[in-house]
């Protein structure tokens, strides 16, 4: 690329993050010149016309991102400039996915995240990266990811992990036997009984003096609490309820040790979680910016190569690209099977003593006299069944049967 075509490619590249960034007062006036100097292109911006507060270290990360990692330096001794290297840094590695090693696992808290260009294995901390949202296209890496979290979480044993798989178990019952995991089947019950666990710890928090529980084991070493992982996969399944419940745990429950880590295959089916305070964020690919958006809070999963395991995880304010981890998954063993089939025997059979009482009511009410209408109606309120086409149908079988 000649030096009149870089000048252009910087500008062009600049002028695009003003805008996604809505960061011009005006389109009418000059927002920035270009300075080709020996070793470098300055960028001065009309403080007059450019939102400074949003030229920061972000923005900077994004065009050098953009001009193919060349150094981007931000500096405002006198007025505001960024500052564009002509050199491109050195090819950087291959991503390739490389098998989990839990001997690699810098910390009980830390879980891993996947290889980075610069060849080294990232691995964050639970407690710094305090709540999570992972999300991607379906079969692009998320499930995975989630495993090998949950799998370092229990062994380093000084985490509680609950979690909900939103498939009966299917996923996550692998876990079971394992003393520091417990399988979450009905996800509200669950929640009702962590709010419980909260408040319990607060009132522990006012009596130590200690405002959180990081700082309250630190000077109780001998009884402290013990961090708790809620995992949730296909988060955007949830019920409104379940979903307002989570979100309280992620605004207010930090202090008392939970970290939510929330995982769906369909971001724009979960809005409410998406806006709540969720602080790292991993997107595998995407089909579009509009998803990416949703997750990252930025463009780019919707650029990433449909590779599986490939992502992008904002955490502590960068942007990290990287491959995952090659996670391989348990089998249950018999035992668990044995408690899953039993557990779902026994759903099965709820149901079915569901559906007679719902019978034994149409009959009752139909024997006062009440029409198909009426049965429906006072059937519907008193919240038997499913649906308002399934009463329906019921309604008229038992009737008709008994016609």
């Amino acid at each position: 690329m000649d030096n009149k075509n870089f000048l252009y490619h910087v500008a062009s590249r600049t002028l695009n993050l003003l805008e996604q960034k809505k960061a011009r007062y005006s389109k009418e006036h000059t927002s920035f010149y270009v300075w080709p100097r020996t070793d470098r292109v300055l960028l001065i911006f009309d403080t007059a016309v450019v939102d400074t507060g949003k030229i920061n270290e972000d923005f900077a990360h994004r065009l050098s991102t953009q001009l193919q990692g060349r150094l981007v330096v931000r500096t405002n001794s006198r007025g505001l400039y960024l500052q564009v290297g002509y050199h491109i840094p050195p090819a950087l590695v291959e991503l390739t996915a490389s098998p989990l090693d839990m001997s690699k696992q810098p910390s009980p808290y830390h879980i891993p995240v996947g290889t980075t260009y610069s060849g080294k294995d990232m691995w964050i901390n639970l407690l710094e990266g305090d709540s999570f949202l992972l999300s991607g296209s379906r079969g692009m890496g998320k499930t995975g990811e989630v495993h090998g979290w949950i799998q370092a979480l229990l062994n380093g044993c000084s985490v509680e992990v609950y979690g909900f798989d939103g498939k009966r178990g299917v996923e996550f019952s692998r876990y079971a036997s394992h003393p520091r995991f417990h399988m979450v089947h009905k996800l509200g019950i669950a929640l009702a009984e962590m709010k419980e666990i909260a408040a319990s710890r607060r009132q522990q928090l006012l009596k130590s003096g200690q405002p959180n529980l990081l700082l309250y084991n630190q000077k109780n070493p001998d009884n402290m609490m013990t961090p708790i992982a809620l995992v949730v996969d296909e988060a955007a399944l949830t019920n409104d309820e379940e979903k307002a419940a989570l979100v309280e745990i992620v605004e207010r429950e930090r202090d008392t040790g939970f970290y939510p880590i929330l995982a769906t295959n369909r971001p724009e089916a979960s809005a409410l979680l998406v806006k709540s305070n969720l602080v790292t964020r991993v997107c595998f690919p995407v089909p579009s910016y509009y998803a990416s958006q949703m997750v990252l809070g930025m463009n780019g999963a919707e650029s990433l190569p449909k590779i599986q395991g490939r992502g992008l995880i904002v955490f502590q304010a960068k942007v990290t690209e990287f491959q995952s981890f090659r996670v391989t998954y348990p089998e249950p063993n018999e035992e668990t099977v044995r408690m899953m089939m039993q557990q779902e025997g026994g759903e099965e059979e709820q149901k079915a003593e569901g559906g007679r009482q719902v019978e034994d009511r149409i009959r009752e009410l139909a024997g006062q006299g009440l029409s198909m209408t009426a049965i429906v109606r006072e059937i519907w309120k008193s919240g038997a069944g499913d649906a308002f086409a399934w009463r329906s149908a019921m309604v008229k079988k038992v009737i008709s049967e008994g016609a």
